[in-house]
């Protein structure tokens, strides 16, 4: 249930005493919110709101009802955009769902078998203020990187290039080496860099979860994070590092 716009604390309360537990009450600022309930999730924004779905414990639910309740800081317009965050988060909810039950005992076996490494190299929290006001080009592979591929070599030294994996094919051809090269799938693609002079390149980027053998490629130097926050916090939560990058 998420209820748009402040003045629903009575609301909450009957919902609560009928125990409804997944309850959003949504209340951009200014206006604060009249509730005071300490399992209560009040959220401010409609990316706050998207996350708060995509988080929720259990299965994702199979559907969801919006109320508005009509103050100045509640319109018509920002119940639309409440309804389609809640959209979007539960799409995104069940398609990490469908994610974590494919590979979910995948990467707890490799995350557990990748301590050691994780332990040895520094993570990207190390990296924290490394490219403030520095452009950053990430590079992946499709048809945009077909067409603008030329543009990478004038881009070398004025710009970071970080490239995800699977592109590395098509760099190798164009003789473009990349100051970072990413890898997050927990999958054996160690032929991303089969022939690939990873000598060059400033630092091999590994998720906690990768297939283990890539921490023995012969990178200069290798940085962890976790890209899949679900099923990899827990590494870096008993290293007190956060160590999370987004990923789409």
């Amino acid at each position: 249930i998420v209820l748009v716009g402040t003045g629903c604390g009575t609301l909450v309360k009957e919902l609560r005493a009928r125990d409804q537990r997944r309850i959003f009450v949504f209340v951009p600022p200014p206006a604060v919110p009249d509730v005071d309930l300490p399992l209560e999730v009040v959220v401010r924004s409609t990316l706050e709101l998207r996350t708060a779905v995509i988080d929720l414990p259990g299965d994702v639910p199979l559907r969801y009802r919006l109320r508005r309740f009509p103050d100045e800081s509640s319109t018509k317009a920002l119940l639309k955009e409440a309804g389609d965050a809640v959209d979007e988060g539960l799409r995104a909810g069940l398609a990490r769902q469908r994610t974590i039950d494919s590979f979910g005992e995948l990467w707890a076996l490799q995350g557990i078998r990748n301590l050691p490494s994780i332990a040895y190299w520094p993570s990207v929290s190390s990296l924290a203020t490394s490219f403030i006001g520095k452009p950053f080009v990430v590079i992946a592979p499709g048809p945009s990187l077909g067409r603008n591929i030329h543009a990478l070599a004038r881009l070398k030294g004025r710009a970071v290039l970080c490239a995800v994996s699977h592109s590395l094919g098509a760099l190798k051809r164009a003789e473009i080496v990349p100051d970072l090269v990413m890898a997050v799938d927990p999958q054996d693609y160690r032929y991303h860099f089969a022939d690939y002079p990873l000598d060059k390149i400033g630092a091999l980027l590994l998720a906690a979860t990768v297939h283990p053998p890539f921490f023995a490629l012969p990178a200069r130097r290798i940085i962890t994070f976790t890209a899949n926050a679900a099923v990899e916090s827990w590494i870096y939560e008993s290293l007190g590092d956060g160590a999370a990058v987004a990923s789409g």
